[in-house]
């Protein structure tokens, strides 16, 4: 056997043994990925309160408590209906 086709032989080897691992470990590693993302810092004033588009049942009233509290003194809502191509 060539020495290339042995390289190729481990690094393959080398790959599923890390994919193993990824699917073995995924829930702590998502965990991790996603703790990436919490932004725990307290809220400060702002020009204006943006609403995405999703959560329809919970966004916009978020936005009207932040509202009340005074933290913007304007909500901006975003369109999420897709404009149909003409």
């Amino acid at each position: 056997m060539s020495k290339w086709l042995k390289r190729l032989i481990v690094a393959f080897l080398a790959l599923c043994a890390l994919l193993i691992a990824c699917y073995i470990f995924r829930a702590p590693l998502l965990r991790g990925a996603a703790s990436a993302w919490i932004v725990n810092e307290p809220l400060t004033k702002a020009d204006v309160i943006v609403v995405l588009g999703g959560g329809p049942e919970t966004r916009p009233f978020e936005a009207a408590k932040l509202y009340h509290q005074e933290v913007a003194s304007r909500i901006m809502v975003m369109n999420p209906t897709p404009v149909p191509m003409t």
